[in-house]
């Protein structure tokens, strides 16, 4: 029974699709309209830990990286051939896995970086060095996060509660996923827009106000790196994830009237740009995501936050089985 029931592996995450999708997002994520340093992160943190998901991951990020610029394209292979290179001439051990992984991806991004930049425009002014100082440090960051989320969504079931810090890693990480999909639009409808505001809801309702609001400042603070013009998008998704979080004892419901009370607060006062018309059909757009969400799922997110009703139950019936056992 305990074999049977441990593993539940997901069709999608078997064949290896929801890694092609993520890599071809973060292929096409871009900070500042121009710096792209989650594609060698990512491919190093993939590569480390699920080994077998790595060409998966490198064909979906020069996929995405293809539909920016030809440069980027050779900046993510040229890098995952230097880092494989890198990792075969020295394999670390297991005890400085991450410290010198996170050393290969700065080599490897830094120097790629560097050649292609001064290859492409013949100097480097001091602007461009400082601009390629900041992508290869985003870069070594990013490798340590990501170092935290590829074991938090590996197949083997998780009993230990996320800590404060994995939250915001798989926050940052679905964030910057989600910019891959700036400037997609249906009907004026921003996707990023929607599918952040969907997140937003999805905690608020399933760990409260303060995780709520948690993941509405960190994913509009990577929404606004992305596209300064963004900012304002903190403010309404915090917003939205408190409301949410405070109304989460009406369910779905209650979360999106948290929702559309800050989408027309932030609309009538704040200065986006974005008008109000279409700000609350983004807004309607994430609520129709929402209740569409299977109950299970959200409940299955909040087993892994300490302080919910859920992650007790769940910590409860783990007792029990050990017990019996």
């Amino acid at each position: 029974y305990v074999k049977k029931s441990s593993v539940q592996i997901p069709q999608i995450t078997k064949s290896g699709i929801l890694f092609l999708v993520v890599g071809f997002l973060l292929g096409r994520a871009l900070i500042l309209s121009q710096l792209a340093p989650f594609s060698i992160p990512f491919f190093a943190a993939v590569y480390m830990i699920k080994r077998d998901r790595a060409p998966h991951v490198l064909l979906g990020l020069i996929a995405g990286a293809a539909t920016i610029e030809v440069l980027n394209v050779l900046n993510v292979f040229i890098s995952a051939i230097f880092f494989l290179v890198l990792y075969k001439a020295r394999e670390p051990s297991p005890l400085k896995q991450v410290k010198v992984t996170t050393i290969y991806v700065l080599m490897s991004f830094g120097l790629t970086n560097f050649l292609l930049h001064y290859l492409k425009e013949g100097q480097l002014l001091l602007y461009d060095g400082v601009m390629l100082g900041v992508e290869t440090i985003l870069a070594g960051v990013l490798t340590l996060i990501f170092f935290q989320c590829i074991p938090l969504i590996s197949l083997k079931k998780r009993t230990i509660p996320l800590r404060t810090e994995e939250i915001v890693s798989v926050i940052i990480l679905m964030a910057s996923i989600m910019t891959g999909t700036i400037g997609w639009t249906i009907y004026e409808l921003s996707f990023e827009h929607i599918f952040s505001r969907y997140l937003v809801l999805i905690f608020s309702l399933a760990a409260g106000a303060a995780i709520g609001s948690t993941v509405g400042v960190v994913t509009g603070l990577v929404f606004s790196l992305a596209n300064i013009g963004t900012l304002y998008q903190m403010s309404l998704l915090a917003f939205s994830g408190l409301l949410g979080g405070l109304l989460k004892e009406g369910k779905k419901i209650g979360a999106s009237i948290g929702l559309l009370i800050a989408t027309c607060l932030i609309g009538l006062y704040g200065e986006g740009g974005t008008p109000l018309l279409i700000s609350l059909y983004e807004s309607l757009g994430a609520i129709l995501l929402f209740l569409l969400t299977p109950s299970s799922l959200i409940e299955k997110v909040a087993k892994y936050i300490p302080g919910t009703l859920e992650h007790s139950n769940e910590q409860q019936k783990y007792m029990r089985k050990m017990r019996d056992v």
